[in-house]
């Protein structure tokens, strides 16, 4: 026996619920590109310290937080922003 069951499409439930999922993509990218600047200011700074062995890692960590941002829709300018910012921090 098959249970017959019926759907509404377009309901105000679905719709909330697609849209929250529309922008994913978005927040992932902003935070990978957040990461990306994380990290290349991790990594600088482990290059400068003789006795930090973590700097390989910390690039390892931006360029593959590179790929994720680069994955959610930004952009080789945006990147390059991030690892930029990276570098050259600003004051918070």
């Amino acid at each position: 026996m098959h249970e017959v069951t019926t759907h509404t499409s377009g309901t105000s439930v679905e719709t909330a619920v697609m849209a929250a999922l529309a922008t994913v993509p978005a927040h992932v990218c902003t935070h990978a590109l957040g990461q990306v600047t994380a990290y290349t200011a991790r990594a600088d700074r482990a290059a400068v310290d003789p006795n930090a062995s973590t700097e390989t890692a910390h690039r390892e960590q931006a360029a593959k937080w590179a790929c994720i941002a680069r994955e959610n829709g930004a952009s080789e300018a945006q990147i390059t922003a991030a690892y930029q910012q990276g570098q050259h921090p600003t004051a918070a």
